[in-house]
């Protein structure tokens, strides 16, 4: 399990040892490498301005109307050091980055686009089986959403 990417007593040793870009890493595939079984997410993740909260996701996301998540790039978790705030910190301190360490957003990177595939799985998943002729969009920005 992991939730907190600061935390220790998790499974983070599996996604610190995985190489490549952990946005690639497909969850779903049967000769996958080996990684946490559960996403506790009840933490806010940032890198750069791509952002994965709970609490930002539309209550409306499971609808024929909603567009699925905006796609994360995949080297979200090498070719990104820093963050951007959100929310109260960003009223407090306006557009300014802070940086990360490698493993800060390696951790934070595999979270959000983990996190993004699932459900933009599962709200194409709805599409297909209840919006017949929907196309698809992945246009939904949570790191927009997160900013007052």
């Amino acid at each position: 399990m992991v939730s907190n990417s600061g935390a220790g007593g998790e499974g983070w040793p599996f996604v610190d040892s995985m190489e490549g870009n952990v946005c690639d890493y497909d969850y779903m595939s049967e000769d996958r490498t080996p990684a946490p079984n559960v996403i506790h997410y009840c933490q806010r993740h940032i890198v750069d301005r791509y952002f994965f909260g709970k609490r930002r996701v539309p209550t409306d996301y499971f609808t024929c109307e909603s567009p699925l998540l905006v796609k994360p790039p995949i080297d979200l978790g090498e070719a990104y050091d820093y963050k951007y705030p959100v929310g109260l910190e960003r009223k407090r301190k306006g557009l300014v980055s802070s940086p990360l360490t490698h493993k800060e957003a390696k951790r934070d990177a595999f979270m959000i686009c983990t996190m993004t595939k699932a459900m933009n799985r599962a709200g194409a998943f709805f599409k297909a089986n209840h919006c017949p002729g929907t196309e698809l969009e992945y246009t939904l920005d949570l790191g927009a959403l997160a900013i007052p």
